[in-house]
């Protein structure tokens, strides 16, 4: 685990209440939580709960759709954060880790989530190192023990070929050649290491770059539609529906209208 690079992009300290659980949103950032007070609960897609309680901490990974209840109120810090290895493979995507965990010392915690709060958005290099020194004392407990995923490193040469060119017409001989490897047993292998087949890991990655795009620039949908691969507005817009539950443009004005925690 060598040499990844962790980008901050919001922190906060929030109370919620019932309203939060209209929140059922996939958004483009992993979402890390320290419940202080309250309770909630957050079911993910496989039909489990986690239960967000006081003195627990919980790392969602991005794009998930996870639906949210609260019915009383409920004040935690959140942060959200991307992570990456070199090659830029998010590490959520190679490494088995858990959603929640109990920190040992909570006021550890605390103090690394004000110190990500009040620096992470400054330039200078004393701020920038308490912030990553904070959000690495946050993560350690997510990662302690973790294992790598069985087989996706040698994958690596062609998740990298894939996010440098979603603009660009993407076949599966092509990508098989890279492994090398015969195009047919190239499918299989991948599907059975990643749970997805090549055809639709490429869908996905091209929706999670367009999501990106849709909430953090003001680029024009049909811009953002040829730079991530679809043919047109409309396949863009029905293959977008069909993964995030609305259109492009209702996304972009979802993820901009509420706070996203």
């Amino acid at each position: 685990m060598k040499g990844f690079d962790i980008s901050i992009d919001d922190a906060g300290y929030t109370t919620v209440d019932s309203r939060w659980s209209r929140h059922s949103f996939p958004y483009p950032h992993n979402r890390l939580y320290f419940i202080t007070e309250g309770e909630a609960s957050i079911r993910v897609k496989n039909g489990g709960i986690i239960k967000l309680v006081p003195g627990t901490m919980h790392l969602l990974p991005a794009f998930r759709l996870y639906s949210a209840a609260c019915t009383g109120t409920m004040t935690h810090y959140w942060i959200h954060c991307s992570m990456h290895d070199p090659s830029g493979i998010d590490m959520l995507s190679l490494y088995d880790t858990p959603l929640s965990c109990t920190p040992a010392d909570s006021e550890q915690v605390r103090r690394a989530c004000k110190t990500i709060i009040a620096h992470h958005r400054s330039m200078k290099l004393d701020a920038r190192l308490a912030s990553s020194g904070a959000i690495h004392t946050l993560l350690a407990p997510f990662f302690t023990g973790a294992r790598e995923k069985k087989g996706v490193r040698r994958f690596f040469p062609v998740l990298a070929h894939i996010d440098a060119h979603l603009a660009e017409e993407l076949d599966i001989p092509s990508l098989a050649a890279l492994m090398p490897l015969e195009p047919n047993y190239f499918s299989n292998e991948f599907t059975k290491t990643f749970g997805i087949s090549p055809k639709r890991f490429i869908i996905r990655r091209r929706i999670e770059a367009s999501t990106l795009l849709l909430s953090h620039t003001s680029k024009p949908v049909s811009a953002i539609a040829r730079e991530t691969g679809f043919s047109g507005d409309v396949h863009f817009s029905r293959t977008f529906r069909m993964h995030m539950r609305s259109t492009p443009g209702a996304y972009r004005k979802i993820y901009r209208r509420e706070t996203p925690i």
